[in-house]
């Protein structure tokens, strides 16, 4: 899988981990693929993506604006994911068959939440990302910071962050929440610290990988029915 990135400094840890293209007549935005020289760009309201100088898609910037991007090639070559950012905390994905030609096939619009890029699978059938969230009370809309104690003894199941997924190359995208079974007095600053960078890998074509702030790991097989809650 292939990375490269841009934009603002919140996006330069997405560097970590990345195969980045470094030849001298790449510039910013570009990677050499076997089907020709793949570029990204921002032009007059407009992202473009352009493949081998012949075939070129363009749509408008999102509502939300633009703050970065990063291009993440499926191993086969066969599939971009274009992962932009807005810089307001909202991130999502472009996907796009590149063989036998260049064509958009939609994404996930942005939503919010910060984590890195998504990540195809070792056989590109599957696109993944994994995304820190507000933390709240599984199965209502309650803000975990509404009903935190210090006081209280008693536990909550709380969701803190997402996980999206995408057969490629038109599966439906589906959220899957993950959280964790907490105290309902545990420390609201160590909570707002939990992340989901470098935290999430495929150990095979169709098992995922997460792990987790406090520890441990959650490996679910793909197509995924739930992830469950960790203790």
């Amino acid at each position: 899988m292939r990375f490269e990135t841009a934009g603002s400094g919140a996006l330069a840890r997405l560097q970590t981990d990345a195969r980045l293209q470094t030849a001298d007549d790449l510039a910013p935005g570009e990677v050499m693929l076997r089907a020709g020289r793949l570029r990204f760009a921002v032009e007059l309201r407009r992202l473009v993506v352009t493949l081998a100088d012949r075939d070129e898609v363009a749509w408008p910037v999102p509502d939300a604006g633009y703050g970065g991007h990063a291009l993440v090639v499926s191993p086969d070559e066969r599939y971009l994911a274009l992962f932009l950012y807005s810089g307001q905390s909202e991130q999502g994905w472009e996907l796009f068959e590149l063989e036998p030609a260049l064509r958009r096939l939609g994404g996930l619009p942005y939503i919010g939440g910060d984590g890195d890029p998504p990540r195809f699978s070792p056989d590109g059938r599957w696109l993944a990302m994994f995304v820190a969230r507000g933390p709240t009370v599984r199965g209502t809309d309650d803000d975990f910071g509404d009903v935190h104690d210090p006081d209280a003894a008693d536990l909550v199941e709380v969701d803190w962050a997402a996980v999206y997924i995408q057969r490629v190359p038109e599966g439906v995208i589906e959220r899957y929440a993950v959280g964790a079974t907490l105290p309902r007095s545990f420390d609201l600053d160590d909570l707002a610290a939990w992340t989901t960078a470098d935290r999430m890998r495929f150990a095979s074509a169709d098992s995922l990988v997460l792990t987790l702030p406090a520890g441990g790991e959650l490996v679910v097989t793909l197509p995924i029915d739930h992830i469950p809650v960790s203790r």
